[in-house]
């Protein structure tokens, strides 16, 4: 007893070294193992040193080196090992909580509660930051013997392992203060790090299968909720030019702002941690949740993933793949199973709550009916859509910017400058809203029977995709993604979503904007000729006089309109492109930087440029027009022809009047 005296601190302080040292050299194997494994980095490095020695002292950019390779580690490699290292620290430290006789022995140590708290997480903290410690020290006595170090980067690097160590140490030490089980630690703290993108997915993953064009969360919330994934998505490694003249590239450290905000998260579950610890009681060991608020939570959570796992397979094995037509799912069959595997989710709860299998009983109905009604109202608002998410269409005077894009079609129309095209866009979506019932039944028939042709050898269906993205004036975003099938009888009708389809898709906008000319916001920094008969590039320096000639075969109506079917394909062209390349010169408008215009017979503006410019000679015109003719005759089916080698130019033109009528340059 006089050593417990001496030795241990008295009730009023907050710290205990002799606990303190106790928890290190108990777990030295741990720690020590860790930084065994973490000193192979630097051994890496110094035997590289040595092997290269002349080459790396040579080298006028080592200290340069030297904070890239830190700052490429602690971005895409501390974070993984901290995620899994703190929940093995938390559990060896919280240990003793989890156990009525190790929880009752400390809990009668001349040591109150916050003392011990302290205690812990300092033990914690310092096994798990000894082997970066002791790793990081001989990277920079490396360093510093050959005279590449630099302080600034070591001191960043630092500074994110330690803000890592706080953030999810203080997440992990949450779980072990919330349960009494061991086993329930590493459970809680995946939760506690994934729930917002599990659930997002399973979510998701539900009512995409029943409201037609929603697509799936962009999991912007939850990822803000999982913060494992927003600072993988946000710290990063970059290298940026400096220096006057914009020469010197140097790593620089990007997502301090989210490091310091989930590290506060850490702290902030720390102190709510301690909080919760002096209100613990120590019979609680052993039980999954030692809160009786929380076990509701945890009763009813387990009973929704339940629902929205087991249930949904459920729903796959007993109803989808024997009774569903179609891909779309039944709300009633959806709701019963939802039902079931929630009522299975509550009774495994219950069961791990009360530590034993007698759960079944008069007590539980409340909770049975509780979890039924739940399904119920899911199944609801999936087979009724009340808050209008699968209808919701957007009023043409809120739209700022809508995209477009789909099969033979890609839009960027901005308020202002296009309202018409984005009228006839926003008609189009209610149109399709309008006709969703019929979608969603014609949309397996493409998988059923594939696509018919006519006597011609034009398909009368086609299944495509269109995806509308609009940027509403209050800043707010609506995306939509449609499959649908597209029929040739429709399409001839205006009021139809296929003939508003067929229209958009053959209008001026979409020739204008998606063939000949230079995309909004961008600088064209180059331009060549392909031919792909002779497989031969041209660069062109005059662009001016090509897009001129473009133009004017624009305004002529000399290049030809897409259709949705068989409209403007590679083959109803010459084997020859123009090929642009671009400059995105505005950073908030997205274009692709690459073009390629296909040349077709009727583009005679272009053609009859291209030949005074001298980049097109008579003879490949010649030889364009019989590589067209013989695939264009092929494609139909005129095997008149036999040896085309032996057609004379008089023929050729011939059936350039009859395939190609308008191609005449004179």
């Amino acid at each position: 007893m006089s050593w417990e005296v001496s030795t241990m601190p008295c009730r009023k302080s907050f710290f205990s070294p002799t606990l303190f040292k106790k928890n290190l050299t108990r777990f030295w194997p741990v720690w020590g193992l860790t930084s065994l494994a973490g000193a192979m980095l630097p051994l890496w490095l110094l035997l590289g040193l040595v092997a290269n020695r002349t080459s790396l002292l040579a080298n006028n950019h080592m200290a340069e080196d030297f904070a890239e390779m830190l700052y490429t580690v602690v971005a895409y490699g501390v974070p993984y090992i901290t995620i899994a290292y703190a929940i093995l620290c938390a559990m060896l430290v919280w240990g003793y909580l989890m156990n009525a006789r190790s929880v009752g022995l400390m809990h009668t140590l001349p040591a109150d509660r916050t003392c011990l708290f302290v205690t812990g997480t300092a033990s914690g903290l310092a096994m798990m930051l000894i082997p970066y410690v002791i790793t990081g020290t001989l990277v920079s006595l490396i360093a510093l013997c050959w005279g590449f170090m630099d302080f600034k980067a070591v001191c960043l690097t630092a500074l994110a392992v330690i803000l890592l160590a706080v953030t999810y140490f203080g997440i992990a030490t949450f779980c072990a203060i919330i349960t009494g089980n061991i086993f329930a630690v590493p459970a809680l703290y995946v939760l506690l790090n994934f729930l917002s993108l599990m659930v997002t997915a399973l979510f998701s993953s539900l009512y995409t299968g029943f409201f037609l064009g929603v697509k799936e969360s962009n999991y912007t919330i939850s990822t803000w909720l999982c913060p494992p994934a927003k600072i993988l998505q946000n710290f990063e490694m970059v290298r940026e030019y400096v220096g006057e003249n914009f020469d010197t590239r140097v790593p620089v450290l990007h997502g301090w702002g989210t490091l310091a905000l989930y590290a506060g998260v850490g702290l902030a579950l720390l102190g709510l941690s301690w909080l919760l610890y002096r209100l613990r009681h120590s019979e609680s060991a052993g039980d999954v949740m030692v809160f009786p608020w929380l076990r509701p939570v945890f009763r009813y959570g387990v009973a929704f993933l339940s629902a929205l796992t087991i249930g949904r397979l459920f729903y796959t094995m007993l109803w989808e793949s024997v009774f569903q037509k179609g891909d779309w799912y039944d709300a009633v069959p959806m709701g019963f199973c939802l039902a079931a595997g929630g009522i299975l989710g509550y009774y495994i709860a219950s069961m791990l709550l009360e530590k034993s299998l007698r759960v079944f009983n008069r007590r539980s109905l409340r909770g049975v009916g509780v979890v039924c009604a739940g399904a119920l109202a899911l199944s609801l608002w999936l087979a009724f859509d009340p808050f209008g998410l699968e209808t919701r269409v957007p009023d043409a005077a809120d739209v700022a910017r809508v995209q477009v894009e789909g099969y033979n079609i890609s839009l960027d129309l901005y308020a202002g400058a296009d309202d018409e095209y984005i009228r006839e866009v926003v008609d189009l979506h209610q149109t399709i809203v309008d006709d969703r019932a019929y979608i969603k039944e014609q949309e397996s028939l493409y998988r059923a029977y594939g696509e018919p042709y006519d006597e011609e050898g034009r398909p009368e269906r086609q299944y495509i995709g269109l995806v509308l993205r609009y940027t509403l004036e209050n800043g707010s975003e609506l995306e939509r993604v449609y499959h649908m099938n597209v029929t040739s009888d429709r399409a001839a009708d205006p009021d139809t979503f296929d003939g508003k389809l067929e229209a958009l898709v053959s209008g001026d906008r979409a020739l204008r904007e998606d063939t000949v000319t230079v995309p909004r916001g961008c600088k064209l920094m180059d331009m060549s000729l392909y031919d792909r008969v002779q497989q031969v590039e041209t660069h062109i320096d005059g662009w001016d006089a090509v897009l001129d000639a473009l133009e004017r075969d624009l305004e002529a109506g000399n290049i030809p309109r897409r259709t949705l079917f068989g409209g403007t394909r590679r083959d109803d062209s010459y084997s020859l492109s123009l090929q642009m390349d671009f400059r995105n010169e505005d950073p908030d408008l997205y274009n692709d930087n690459y073009r390629e215009v296909a040349v077709y017979p009727s583009m005679t503006e272009t053609l009859r440029c291209l030949m005074d410019m001298d980049y097109l000679s008579e003879e490949a015109l010649i030889n364009l027009q019989l590589d067209y003719l013989q695939s264009f005759t092929t494609a139909t089916g005129d095997h008149s022809i036999e040896n085309w080698g032996a057609v004379s130019d008089e023929e050729i033109a011939a059936l350039m009047d009859e395939y190609a009528p308008g191609w005449r340059l004179d």
